[in-house]
């Protein structure tokens, strides 16, 4: 018999999940999943999760969620859907990111 040692790291952002587990001998010994944002922010830190899942999409799906009719929404707003969303981020992470989105919309309505 084989002595089968198998870790895996696995995402998928289309049906949102990412997680690792490990196997041994077919007993799974360790295993964590997530949303795909929450596991890339998990797994990989802050920077990776900002450059894959926020700068990527995430900025652009938080616009189309509080439905912009060319105004910037205001940073009240913005920052309870962020910590709706990306409540696994930590509090001056979310300040941040609130940051770049007012920049970004005041950029892009303001023009």
């Amino acid at each position: 018999m084989y002595n089968l040692w198998v870790e895996m790291y696995y995402e998928e952002e289309g049906v949102d999940f990412c997680g690792e587990c490990a196997l041994n001998n077919g007993k799974v010994l360790h295993k964590e999943e997530y949303t795909y944002d929450h596991g890339i922010y998990q797994f990989h830190g802050y920077r990776a999760w900002y450059d894959r899942a926020w700068d990527y999409s995430g900025r652009e799906n938080l616009r189309i969620s509080l439905e912009i009719d060319g105004k910037t929404p205001s940073r009240e707003n913005i920052l309870e859907r962020l910590g709706e969303w990306y409540g696994f981020l930590k509090e001056e992470e979310i300040e941040r990111v609130a940051d770049d989105a007012m920049r970004a919309y005041s950029m892009t309505y303001n023009n």
